[in-house]
């Protein structure tokens, strides 16, 4: 097996043993709480993620421009570090136990027709 190929197992496998607890932690505490931890992630990602903060109040300022002001795009950059999190978490907690208990499909049945 390549060099290269074994690295990139092993890369994946400490991923994957880094991300485990956090997937526990998220599944196990209450949808608030785990909401309010990936705000907080997202508000530490944004002040930690220079690169990232600063393409984001980049391109904020190329899309606005003279619309918004500094501190109106920093804090919509870090609205968006903040959502980015969020959408993390939730995807985290899509068990099929939680999808059952949240989430209602309306016009299943024209779907179910329409891929037959």
């Amino acid at each position: 097996m390549p060099l290269v190929r074994v690295l990139r197992e092993v890369r994946y496998l400490l991923e994957y043993l880094l991300l485990w607890p956090i997937v526990v932690v998220v599944r196990r505490v209450s949808e608030t709480r785990s909401r309010a931890l990936a705000r907080g992630v997202g508000r530490v990602l944004y002040r930690v993620g220079s690169f990232e903060r600063g393409w984001a109040l980049k391109n904020l300022e190329l899309v606005f421009g003279a619309q918004l002001t500094p501190s109106q795009r920093t804090r919509l950059a870090m609205k968006a570090f903040e959502n980015n999190a969020l959408t993390a978490v939730e995807s985290l907690r899509w068990t099929p136990e939680w999808m059952a208990a949240n989430v209602t499909v309306e016009g299943g049945e024209e779907f179910s027709r329409l891929v037959r």
